[in-house]
């Protein structure tokens, strides 16, 4: 319809509204106009509907790849930790298998320690159980065991002062037998020497006499001394080369010890033995309950349980109960006897 035939429609209606009657082209018209609004209309609607699918679908569209974007995500993802939790896992079991090792080697190294400490538990305890015979050691060292007795003379050659004690027969490098003793047997409290020495063993009837030209003391200042026997018989020369065992380690307190010498109370034919045990440890010095008189001072002690030499009494401390004695380590006397 042209623009004349709307001005025709609006010119009928409008003589309409004021009371007119319309014509029969005119009611034709109207009922055109209608129909092409009621098509135009729902042409509309159609299209704007289809519109809506279209924009529906679109975002439906975008909404999908969205998706299928976040779920290639989520799957590379669960693939790179599946790929991780792979590593950590072999990871995991070579630690597992690696600790599993070391415990199993740390278990073995244990049981193998376990097992030496009471193999020398097993061996401590056969040797404190070991019984020994104190009469049995003190006659293996008594043939060894000297009386010791020195003079101190004036100008005239006559003897102001005899001092006795006790040694050890050993040997010298040299081989040559000699006696170890105290060093305070052979110089007296003001430091004069003495001027000669008589040693006699028992068993032997014969006296060795020593001069003072052979008579040697401790470098070190320690209290022994050495009286070279080198003029004196065949007995005390088979007597030195009879090797004896010097104790290697400190024995611990309460050890059982024998003190064999002659004490001034004893007798000068032979030995006399007292008993005791280590009661401690004083510097150089191991102190003793065993008995030790003057005359006791160069001799031997002797540890029990091993049958070794220990050192040599030197002297006591007398307390207000009893006394305590000293013994000089052998360590100092004999260092790689």
């Amino acid at each position: 319809m042209n623009k004349e035939g709307w001005n025709v429609c609006y010119t009928e209606y409008m003589r309409f509204l004021k009371g007119g009657e319309l014509t029969l082209s005119t009611l034709v018209v109207f009922n055109v106009i209608i129909l092409v609004s009621v098509i135009i209309f729902g042409a509309s609607l159609y299209l704007f509907s289809k519109l809506d699918v279209i924009r529906q679908s679109e975002q439906n569209q975008t909404q999908v790849s969205i998706q299928q974007r976040q779920i290639q995500v989520l799957q590379d993802n669960v693939t790179s930790l599946r790929k991780e939790l792979g590593v950590q896992q072999n990871t995991a079991t070579q630690e597992v298998t690696t600790l599993t090792q070391k415990l199993d080697q740390t278990q073995a190294q244990q049981q193998a320690n376990a097992t030496q400490t009471q193999q020398q538990l097993s061996a401590l305890s056969a040797a404190a159980a070991k019984t020994y015979d104190t009469s049995a050691i003190v006659a293996e060292w008594r043939p060894r065991i000297a009386y010791v007795e020195c003079d101190w003379t004036d100008n005239t050659g006559a003897v102001y002062q005899t001092e006795s004690g006790s040694g050890v027969i050993t040997q010298q490098t040299n081989g040559n037998p000699a006696v170890v003793t105290s060093a305070h047997l052979v110089v007296d409290p003001s430091g004069v020497p003495t001027s000669g020495c008589r040693v006699h063993v028992p068993d032997d009837p014969a006296t060795t006499t020593v001069n003072v030209s052979q008579i040697s003391r401790s470098s070190a200042g320690y209290d022994w001394a050495r009286l070279d026997l080198s003029n004196t018989d065949q007995h005390l020369v088979t007597l030195a080369a009879q090797k004896f065992s010097v104790c290697a380690t400190t024995p611990p307190i309460g050890t059982n010890i024998v003190i064999i010498g002659y004490p001034g109370i004893g007798t000068r034919n032979d030995i006399t033995a007292t008993e005791g045990i280590i009661s401690g440890y004083d510097s150089d010095f191991f102190i003793t309950s065993a008995k030790v008189e003057r005359g006791n001072s160069g001799g031997a002690a002797i540890a029990l349980q091993k049958d070794c030499y220990l050192g040599i009494p030197t002297f006591a401390d007398v307390g207000s109960l009893e006394s305590l004695a000293r013994v000089l380590s052998a360590q100092f006397i004999f260092p790689t006897h």
